[in-house]
């Protein structure tokens, strides 16, 4: 079978039928994640604070940047800090939320389950 000389997104497919001496070869092709731009919030986006088991987050609607702040006193990393937020959470109360941020300096996103929502104040 011949593969076409460019894959689906339309970059150029090793070559593997180079090798003079004939023996097989392993192609490994791999997905990095690239930087991902900000999103602005949703139309009707308003900011808000959201309480659960073990953290206090405040998503700011203006900036798409959340918040969080841990409610047992200790700090884990970048609490307190405003990270840009990738899509604008959806909190329903007895269940956890899943955020998608920015949270490396290189851009590329990171997802964050949250412990089960208590409340939420807008």
């Amino acid at each position: 079978m011949t593969e076409p000389p460019h894959d689906q997104a339309g970059h150029e497919r090793p070559d593997v039928n180079d090798n003079e001496a004939g023996e097989p070869q392993v192609v490994i092709r791999l997905r990095i994640p690239g930087p991902v731009p900000p999103k602005a919030a949703p139309p009707g986006a308003t900011t808000m604070r959201v309480v659960t088991e073990g953290a206090v987050y405040e998503f700011h609607a203006g900036s798409m940047t959340a918040v969080r702040l841990r409610r047992d006193g200790s700090h884990l990393r970048r609490d307190g800090e405003p990270l840009a937020l990738l899509s604008w959470p959806a909190p329903v109360v007895g269940r956890g939320m899943e955020l998608q941020l920015l949270v490396r300096e290189d851009g590329i996103p990171t997802t964050r389950f949250t412990s089960t929502v208590r409340r939420v104040e807008r």
